[in-house]
């Protein structure tokens, strides 16, 4: 009889939300119809393509061009770096100033763990008629919140936090004084205690990028006391090169020096600065897979997979520079290389057996399946989801739930959209206490279907997510026109 109550009770609870929610879809009625896109760098889009090919942007192009009669405005409130606290902190701002009638969110990679796990392939499913009460889903909310590792895991113990605390002055100092190869070996050391993609991306890029303009110019004020906008090329050449003789086993030096020949288009330079920098044992790792890219830049595909196999040898034998490693064979598609690359990875993860937040097994899920090995790549995907379930936290779903509720308040519509790769279940799954007037947009199917067919690398700038990475206007173009299905039907 207990039982009985509770669940009336909780069904009570439910049924008025729920009209209160429909009560309040009524968006306001002007010649504008206003769509907000809400999330991280994956909705903002940077600096690896044009502003105006973010997908809410492309997603305003392709509405506009349907020729619906309205004035149709997307507004992108995407952010770099936050995460679903920092977004739930502006909601009732964005909501307030743009007033939209529907609301695009995909949101939650950048909170902590893995968010947007609620079950994993292979759990025991329910009988529907037990699935569909309350009771039963706030036990299994409750039974998941104690299943979250809260005193386990390494990432909530106070040394952690120290460690966090203590690298990141190290990075600041580092980069401050322009050295870069302490810069490089303390974010590997980052990566490997905190695991998060972040830093396996920094550690990338401060091998592979060019310095923008702005970091030039810091450089020669730090360095040299001068503004580099008033000196010659010559100058600067001689100068630079004056840097590389005085602290030849500083990274910056290549790195600055080679930025200046792919500027003033002297490539033979730029390949014999990147030759000279392997000859320090301390640099010659990071050179050798720079040579790489600069030949793979120049379409000369054997010696890039020369340089590439050095830089294997050369670079420090530790679980980052593999994924690392592992990250740019997958850009530049070659797939068996990256999978040995991440291979080795994991059989390096001797440090930490159970390393929740690192995701060499969804990395070798994704490669084993552009391998067009689907038993492995199963195989992987599995142990990834099990592992992931164990880290699950509660941060997301928590904000998730307050976002929908106060969009609907506002009257506005809501579109919840999983990021590429993913299965959309479990978005559905976390929020199905929020009643049925949700549109859910996978982007799952559309990712993998378009894989078949063309290279990582057209599709994703990098592997932040593991399985995916931030998108290029390609990928961007894909994620707008799923989309658009959505927001049509709407209209």
């Amino acid at each position: 009889m207990g039982l009985v109550l509770i669940e009336a009770a909780l069904q009570l609870m439910s049924l008025a939300v729920h009209r209160r929610a429909v009560s309040a879809q009524t968006p306001t009625s002007d010649d504008e119809y206003r769509i907000l896109c809400i999330g991280e760098s994956m909705t903002f889009g940077t600096y690896w393509h044009e502003p105006d090919q973010s997908w809410p942007r492309q997603l305003e192009t392709r509405l506009r061009q349907e020729r619906l009669g309205r004035n149709i405005r997307v507004i992108n409130a995407g952010v770099v770096g936050i995460n679903s606290d920092g977004i739930l902190e502006h909601l009732d701002e964005w909501l307030e100033t743009y007033r939209p009638h529907v609301v695009i969110s995909m949101i939650g990679i950048n909170d902590i763990g893995n968010p947007l796990v609620y079950e994993y392939p292979g759990a025991p499913e329910v009988p529907p008629v037990i699935g569909r009460l309350r009771t039963y889903k706030f036990v299994r909310l409750l039974w998941r919140s104690m299943r979250s590792p809260k005193a386990t895991t390494v990432f909530d113990q106070p040394a952690v936090d120290a460690d966090s605390k203590r690298l990141g002055l190290a990075v600041l100092g580092a980069e401050a004084a322009f050295d870069y190869t302490k810069s490089i070996e303390v974010r590997r050391e980052m990566a490997r205690l905190l695991g998060q993609e972040y830093h396996y991306t920094a550690v990338s890029r401060a091998i592979l990028n060019y310095a923008r303009p702005d970091f030039q110019k810091r450089f020669f004020k730090t360095i040299f006391g001068a503004d580099i906008a008033s000196l010659p090329d010559l100058q600067q050449e001689q100068m630079l090169t004056s840097f590389r003789q005085a602290h030849p086993d500083n990274f910056a030096a290549p790195f600055y020096l080679t930025t200046f020949y792919r500027r003033t288009r002297r490539f033979a330079e730029e390949e014999a600065t990147l030759r000279e920098a392997l000859k320090r044992p301390r640099i010659a790792g990071y050179a050798a897979l720079r040579l790489a890219d600069f030949y793979f830049q120049a379409k000369d595909t054997e010696a890039a997979n020369h340089w590439f196999d050095q830089a294997t040898r050369l670079i420090p034998q530790d679980r980052v520079m593999y994924v690392v490693l592992g990250n740019y064979a997958l850009q530049a598609g070659w797939y068996r290389k990256a999978a040995a690359m991440y291979e080795r990875a994991l059989a390096l993860r001797t440090d930490r057996p159970i390393d929740l937040r690192d995701t060499e097994y969804r990395r070798l899920g994704l490669v084993y399946r552009l391998l067009g090995e689907e038993e492995k790549a199963r195989r992987y995907a599995e142990r990834d989801a099990e592992l992931s379930l164990a880290d699950f936290r509660p941060q997301t779903r928590r904000n998730y739930e307050r976002l929908v509720d106060k969009v609907r308040a506002r009257g506005s519509l809501m579109i919840a959209m999983q990021y590429p790769m993913l299965s959309v279940a479990p978005l559905r799954k976390m929020l199905e206490d929020r009643g049925d007037r949700i549109i859910f947009v996978d982007n799952e199917a559309i990712f993998k279907d378009a894989l078949r067919d063309h290279p990582y690398a057209e599709l994703f700038v990098d592997q932040f997510g593991g399985a995916f990475g931030h998108p290029t206007a390609k990928g961007d173009a894909l994620i707008a026109e799923n989309v658009l299905h959505a927001i049509l039907r709407i209209l």
